[in-house]
């Protein structure tokens, strides 16, 4: 049983990879895949999959919440705001992108306040 693990997670990031390009992927499949990596301790293969979920389900409130907590957590407010900038600075940004990069400004500013 214990054998078939390896098996089992290299299938699942094989679905993972077709899911996140398929047009039927959903954003509740991305978040599921999220959760089961940072179950596992993956945070860098996590927060690869967070970004790819925004990148392609950019109006999903849900994802951005996510994604603004984990890279508050990891980069600071400062890496927040640059990493909605990237994102606004690609050339397919929605113009909705423009609310949720204030929206992560806004979370910024209140993080630098709470540290003082």
């Amino acid at each position: 049983m214990l054998a078939a693990i390896p098996s089992w997670l290299a299938d699942l990031n094989a679905s993972y990879a077709v899911l996140i390009k398929h047009p039927l992927g959903t954003e509740a499949q991305v978040l599921w895949y999220y959760d089961f990596l940072v179950w596992l301790g993956a945070d860098d293969a996590s927060l690869r999959v967070l970004s790819q979920g925004v990148e392609r389900f950019t109006g999903s409130a849900t994802l951005h919440a996510r994604y603004l907590d984990r890279v508050l957590k990891d980069r600071g407010p400062e890496g927040a705001e640059a990493a909605y900038a990237a994102l606004l600075a690609r050339p397919d940004a929605p113009p909705s992108l423009a609310a949720r990069a204030a929206a992560a400004s806004v979370a910024a500013a209140d993080h630098l306040r709470r540290a003082g």
